[in-house]
C-alpha cells in the first residue's frame, strides 16, 4: 500500500537525483579535462618548439665557432635559458599526464552509470584528441602559409638579382598557387 508507493517514489526520486549528479559531474569533469588537455598540449608543443630552437642555436654556434667568430659565445646564454626551460617542461609534463590519468579513473563510475542507462556518452578523451588534431592542423597550415610567403619573397628577390638590363626581355616570374593543407 502506502509504504510500497512511498518506497517506489523515494527510489524514483533517488534515481533522478543520482542521474542528475552524474550528469553534472560529467559536465564539470569534461570542462576540466578539456582545459587541462589543452594546457598539456600547449606545453608539449612548447617543448617541441624549444627543442627545435635549441638544435638551431647549437648549429648556429657551431658555425660561428668554425668561422672563428668572436661573438660565438653569445649563444651560450640563450642555450642555457632554453635548456632550463626544456628541463622544466620535461619534468612537468609527466605530472600533468598523471593528473589526467587520475581524473580519468574518477570518471569511470559516471561513464558506467550513464552508459548503463543507454544515455549518449562521448568520452572527453575522444573530444580532446579531435580538438588537439584541429589545433595541430591549424598550426601546420599557418607554418605552411608562412613558408610559402617566404618562398615567394625569395623568388622575387632572386628574380630582381637576375633582371636583365632590358625589362621587355624578361619572362614573367613563376607564380604558383599557395598549397592548401
Amino acid at each position: 500500500g502506502a509504504a510500497h508507493e512511498w518506497a517506489e517514489s523515494t527510489a524514483a526520486d533517488l534515481d533522478r537525483r543520482t542521474l542528475r549528479l552524474h550528469e553534472e559531474f560529467y559536465a564539470q569533469f569534461r570542462e576540466w579535462y578539456m582545459g587541462h588537455g589543452e594546457y598539456l598540449h600547449k606545453k608539449a608543443l612548447l617543448l617541441r618548439d624549444i627543442t627545435t630552437k635549441i638544435a638551431e642555436l647549437q648549429e648556429a654556434k657551431k658555425a660561428a665557432l668554425e668561422r672563428l667568430d668572436p661573438t660565438a659565445d653569445q649563444y651560450d646564454e640563450q642555450l642555457a635559458r632554453l635548456l632550463q626551460q626544456s628541463q622544466e617542461l620535461e619534468e612537468g609534463l609527466p605530472r600533468l599526464r598523471e593528473a589526467a590519468a587520475q581524473g580519468m579513473r574518477l570518471l569511470e563510475p559516471t561513464q558506467a552509470f550513464l552508459t548503463a542507462r543507454g544515455l549518449p556518452f562521448v568520452h572527453p578523451d575522444v573530444e580532446l584528441h579531435r580538438a588537439n588534431q584541429d589545433r595541430e592542423r591549424e598550426l601546420y597550415q599557418l607554418r605552411l602559409r608562412k613558408n610559402w610567403e617566404q618562398l615567394l619573397q625569395s623568388q622575387k628577390a632572386l628574380a630582381s638579382l637576375d633582371a636583365p638590363a632590358d625589362p621587355s626581355a624578361t619572362s614573367p616570374p613563376l607564380s604558383l598557387p599557395c598549397p592548401s593543407a
